[in-house]
């Protein structure tokens, strides 16, 4: 299953199983009919082991990906938590 493809439908399914109903789902995705999404509910239901597991495999390759980031502009990284803490502070 293409990896893209799984993780839009999982996050269609996401909601399904949160206990979204399709025509709210629909309000959060507006491009797609309600035919699409009652077709990536049964898409899902079908085949959830396969969609699980490419969702799982994009979320290591995503973590992989922030962790080579962090690595690779750690100064970058230091200097926004800086900025946040500071922004903090000067809210309280």
């Amino acid at each position: 299953m293409d990896h893209w493809k799984a993780h839009l439908l999982g996050f269609r399914c996401y909601a399904y199983r949160r206990g979204q109903a399709p025509e709210r789902i629909q309000q959060s995705f507006p491009l797609l009919t309600l035919e699409e999404i009652y077709g990536a509910i049964a898409f899902y239901l079908a085949n959830q082991k396969s969609v699980y597991e490419s969702i799982v495999e994009d979320e290591v390759e995503f973590e992989k990906m922030r962790q080579s980031s962090r690595e690779n502009n750690a100064a970058w990284y230091k200097r926004m938590a800086k900025a946040r803490s500071e922004m903090l502070l000067a809210q309280k």
